[in-house]
């Protein structure tokens, strides 16, 4: 996993996720989620661009971090391509809740 701050301005921070994002790289991604939530981050951009699985517990990190951002007036934002995943949030109805982009470049354009 990848974190960096964008933008100190617009509170805008990513977390770039690889591989699977599962019950043992979960509790990670919802570390670092809390992490940049403590530094001030309200802006958060899931980058799933090389992701290729995630499981019920994947999904429930990012639905406790989505209302947990949208309660501080955020936004939790989700890039990715992979039809499996995208499928998924639309199973979960998760898309409904969180904004899902398929470039980096299209959600920078939307914070």
């Amino acid at each position: 996993m990848e974190t960096k701050v964008i933008d100190a301005e617009k509170k805008l921070g990513s977390i770039s996720v690889f591989g699977d994002l599962d019950g043992s790289t979960s509790p990670t991604l919802l570390k670092e989620i809390e992490e940049m939530i403590g530094q001030g981050t309200t802006n958060i951009i899931l980058d799933f661009t090389e992701i290729e699985f995630i499981s019920s517990s994947g999904i429930g990190v990012i639905a406790v971090s989505s209302k947990d951002i949208s309660q501080r007036q955020g936004k939790l934002i989700v890039v990715c391509s992979n039809k499996k995943v995208l499928s998924l949030f639309d199973i979960t109805n998760l898309s409904k809740v969180i904004t899902v982009f398929k470039t980096m470049d299209e959600a920078l354009a939307a914070v």
